[in-house]
């Protein structure tokens, strides 16, 4: 199972995304419903990680767009920058070895997987992008 998983500093930024898609036409999302959806979803990320084969995390916090943050696999956990302070508590949480029996050849499946996710999350980023006006 691959994990995408996309935080953000504060639930804050969610509810302003929120708020300024329905301006754009899209639906509304009630504020106490983005924010215990955030608190829920920070406290399942671990175990969601954890159970997962492969994850990809990425911060969403500025308007620079997502940002890989780390990937995970079968245990084995690669920082490509400092945690966020939303992700402070998985980088904890996980520290662990790499699990006895991963194979190879299912690593590189899982890896092959998420180079095609990360393709397309890109090409997503960049249609939503071309789509603002950030002036």
């Amino acid at each position: 199972m691959i994990l995408i998983y996309v935080g953000t500093t504060s639930s804050d930024i969610n509810v302003a995304r929120v708020n300024n898609r329905v301006l754009l036409g899209g639906h509304h999302v009630p504020e106490e419903d983005i924010r215990r959806r955030y608190e829920r979803s920070l406290a399942n990320l671990p175990l969601a990680v954890a159970r997962a084969d492969y994850s990809l995390v990425f911060d969403n916090s500025t308007r620079n767009g997502f940002q890989l943050v780390a990937h995970f696999d079968h245990g084995t956990a690669q920082w490509f920058q400092e945690a966020p302070s939303w992700a402070a508590a998985l980088a904890t949480a996980l520290a662990r070895p790499v699990r006895p029996g991963d194979k190879d050849e299912l690593r590189a499946a899982h890896l092959e997987a998420a180079d095609t996710c990360s393709a397309a999350l890109l090409a997503e980023r960049s249609r939503i992008l071309a789509s603002f006006s950030w002036s």
